[in-house]
């Protein structure tokens, strides 16, 4: 399958030659010839074994699901049965949005040039050499092989190329209106009361959990009992003995999006209605609020870009995953 598990959002901007080797490992397959990237499902077939999934057509083995668990880092203590299939769901799921990230790509984007793989190559070798390396110890250290190592650049030259292509300047500065508070810095002390939900919670359940949140908001309200309080009583998270105190988060990248918008929305001592996350259901309080320091576009374009790219990226898996035909064999 050539270059599998190159990840956008790990590889973003200049760190690609740096970045390559952490997602290299997963690669001990035959790569299509260099400087060319293969139309999604058309890649070689020289891994033999068993199919671990197929995403829309495009067969992901069972060696390369290993390949990808061999990276993990050691365990710190004996793991369940139970523990290592989720472990090895969460990596093949890993795998199977890079395969998504490909098969977009081939649709959208033309294979980058082989010499400008060669200019990337070069680049490499001489920050390998610049650190006192060579290009064999990456090979040795990563399981990579020039050929794999070529498409893996191949693919994030053309995820870049994409990013330009749609993130004009126009569309940066917007969304760098929009996210102002983030590229400012500014931060919130935010309180919650959660609410877990089972992998497996019905309508129901979630309509229970939403009224007992709302319940505690009136209580709270109404003076019957603080945050705090109601937080050590009702909250199932570790934060609870601390009155939910979850300490100062800025608009992205550290919680869940509906989280972030919401404690941002809120005033000091506000609380909020009720928000789902992939955690479960919040209340939540902001306590403080840190102004940050004002920042100017062209000063912070490039971090604007690489945001706008990360937030892209997840869009475009978002979409794709609708109505993507995935079977996975790892049950």
């Amino acid at each position: 399958m050539g270059a599998r598990t190159w990840t956008v959002r790990s590889l973003a901007g200049a760190a690609i030659l740096g970045c390559v080797a952490a997602n290299a490992a997963a690669q001990g397959q035959t790569s299509p010839p260099p400087g060319q990237v293969p139309p999604a499902g058309t890649a070689p077939k020289a891994v033999a074994g068993k199919v671990a999934a197929v995403v829309n057509g495009d067969e992901i083995t069972m060696v390369e699901l290993e390949n990808v668990l061999k990276r993990q880092p050691p365990e710190v203590m004996a793991m369940t049965e139970k523990d290592k299939l989720a472990v090895r769901r969460i990596a093949l799921a890993t795998i199977i949005d890079d395969v998504l990230r490909h098969q977009f790509l081939h649709k959208v984007s033309k294979p980058v040039s082989k010499g400008d793989i060669d200019k990337k190559m070069t680049e490499m070798t001489d920050m390998l050499k610049s650190q006192g390396k060579n290009i064999e110890d990456f090979f040795k250290l990563t399981g990579e092989t020039p050929e794999s190592l070529r498409t893996s650049i191949g693919y994030q030259l053309q995820w870049t190329a994409y990013c330009n292509a749609v993130g004009t300047d126009e569309v940066l500065q917007k969304y760098f209106a929009a996210n102002k508070d983030y590229f400012d810095g500014v931060m919130v002390e935010t309180s919650h009361i959660v609410k877990r939900l089972p992998p497996d919670a019905t309508e129901q359940d979630i309509a229970k959990a939403r009224q007992d949140l709302q319940a505690i908001r009136k209580d709270i309200a109404e003076g019957k009992t603080d945050f705090a309080t109601a937080a050590k009583s009702y909250s199932q998270c570790e934060s609870a003995p601390r009155g939910g105190q979850i300490g100062c988060i800025p608009r992205k990248g550290v919680v869940d999006e509906p989280f972030a918008k919401a404690a941002f929305a809120l005033k000091v001592g506000e609380v909020s209605d009720v928000v789902q996350t992939s955690f479960g259901l919040h209340l939540i309080k902001v306590t403080d609020r840190k102004p940050g320091k004002p920042s100017e576009f062209s000063a912070v374009k490039e971090k604007v870009r690489m945001m706008y790219s990360d937030e892209l990226d997840e869009a475009i898996l978002m979409e794709m995953r609708k109505t993507a035909q995935i079977k996975s064999m790892i049950e």
